[in-house]
């Protein structure tokens, strides 16, 4: 599908300016790089389902006492425990999608999962249903107003151990999406039109590929909604990127007449990817245009260029959200956007 939008002018902005990441926030960190690239990531604990407060992985405990008959109990009962060692469906599982202020309960939420899987067991051919609670990843669900958030399986601790498994390519999930098409995000725009001309910004002056475009959107959708008068961080952070303290000064500066339209904030993420963010260009320009491309390039881009709290598991959301629906909604979008 074409997009027959109005080329974005190119305004006239304050000159040179160095970039420098906010202070506080995460530096550039070419230790991380997204999943399944050809350099691994360093990992960590958030890396993979061996993850605190996901799967419960059972931990033994030692008796000082040295009590001969606690020890036998203990050890019948870590014997008795089974090992999960997969699933059988894996991926999105389901997408339940609501309305701008019709957030449901975790209670109605919760209450449309299943609760039942079924699994693999160590050196067992055949699957077994078991029962299963859900966990919101990364994020609070219920003390939180996120645009996307998604939950992973928990078994019962006192019955299996969890094998360590990867949350990309192994686990089954549930996404929880809000839409915002219902609202408008700045006065003369609704969020559909601001989705489309970052998208098309994205592939005409930045040159990205879809998947890279794609990364972008759902960054730019977890940040700010693309609401260009987004006020974030108890007023500390600005826009659709969420700039925060520093570089939200240098916004100004940079397009003082122009700070808050979508152009002038584009045209400012465009000047940082091209002075202090130089690495994300080019990691953006690398991926391949397909389905992981744009999961790794929403994790980049979240990781290097966004650098929220809760960066690493944020950028694993972020990443899903590019795969499953901004790649699905734009990955036959006219390809002449990104003709190079």
């Amino acid at each position: 599908m074409g997009l027959c939008l109005d080329d974005l002018h190119c305004l006239a902005y304050a000159d040179e300016f160095e970039v420098v990441p906010d202070e506080g926030n995460m530096a550039e960190q070419d230790a991380f790089v997204a999943p399944d690239q050809d350099e691994p990531f360093e990992s960590s604990d958030e890396d993979v389902l061996g993850i605190e407060g996901l799967i419960e992985v059972v931990e033994e405990h030692s008796d000082a006492s040295g009590d001969s008959d606690q020890e036998s109990r203990s050890g019948k009962d870590k014997k008795a425990k089974k090992l999960i060692a997969g699933f059988r469906d894996t991926g999105c599982i389901s997408s339940i999608h609501f309305e701008m202020g019709e957030k449901p309960s975790l209670e109605q939420l919760t209450g449309q999962f299943p609760t039942q899987l079924d699994v693999y067991f160590q050196e067992e051919k055949k699957p077994v249903t078991v029962s299963v609670t859900w966990n919101c990843y990364s994020d609070d669900y219920s003390s939180t107003d996120l645009n996307y958030y998604f939950f992973t399986p928990v078994a019962d601790s006192g019955k299996y151990e969890m094998q360590e498994l990867n949350l990309q390519t192994e686990m089954p999930y549930i996404e929880v999406i809000r839409d915002a098409v219902s609202y408008e995000m700045i006065e003369s725009a609704p969020p559909k039109v601001n989705e489309a001309q970052v998208l098309q910004y994205c592939m005409q002056t930045l040159r990205f590929n879809r998947a890279a475009a794609c990364g972008v959107l759902a960054n730019i959708y977890c940040e700010s909604g693309f609401r260009t008068n987004a006020i974030g961080d108890g007023g500390t952070s600005v826009g659709i990127c969420q700039w925060h303290n520093g570089r939200w000064t240098r916004l100004r500066g940079y397009a003082p007449d122009d700070w808050q339209t979508l152009e002038g904030q584009l045209h400012f993420m465009r000047k940082e990817l091209f002075t202090g963010y130089k690495d994300t260009l080019k990691y953006l320009h690398s991926v391949p245009d397909n389905a992981q491309g744009a999961y790794d390039a929403a994790y980049y881009w979240c990781m290097h260029y966004e650098m929220p709290d809760k960066t690493m598991s944020r950028s694993i959301t972020r990443g899903y959200l590019a795969q499953n629906i901004y790649w699905e909604r734009y990955k036959d979008v006219d390809p002449d956007l990104d003709e190079r």
